[in-house]
């Protein structure tokens, strides 16, 4: 189900982000892994597929920054339960990666 199905094509809005937090975009990896604690995050499908909302968010800026998952192990003692994630698209990523990725991908795109 798409909640943006009846959005009117060709509107523009005018956003203005503000955050007084370091600008992660503007930090190099290993700024980012030597200052800040590490998070990972697993996005499932619906996560992937809201980043690749965006024109070349995703192939250009989150991509390379994560893992793409195929399987998932389950270990329950010594017995071993195997997934695959088919034709779903699930990412681990570091947070801080991601939060970077996105705001690279809003200043380079669209700032004045």
């Amino acid at each position: 189900n798409n909640k943006n199905a009846d959005v009117t094509p060709g509107v523009e809005y005018d956003v203005t982000l503000i955050d007084g937090r370091q600008d992660f975009g503007a930090l190099s990896k290993e700024e980012l892994i030597k200052s800040f604690r590490s998070w990972m995050l697993g996005l499932a499908n619906h996560g992937v597929d809201a980043i690749k909302e965006l024109p070349e968010l995703y192939e250009n800026y989150v991509k390379g920054e994560g893992i793409e998952v195929e399987e998932i192990n389950i270990y329950l003692g010594k017995k071993k339960f195997i997934q695959s994630t088919g034709e779903q698209q699930e990412f681990i990523v570091d947070r801080n990666f991601v939060v970077a990725a996105i705001a690279r991908y809003i200043k380079e795109t669209h700032s004045n």
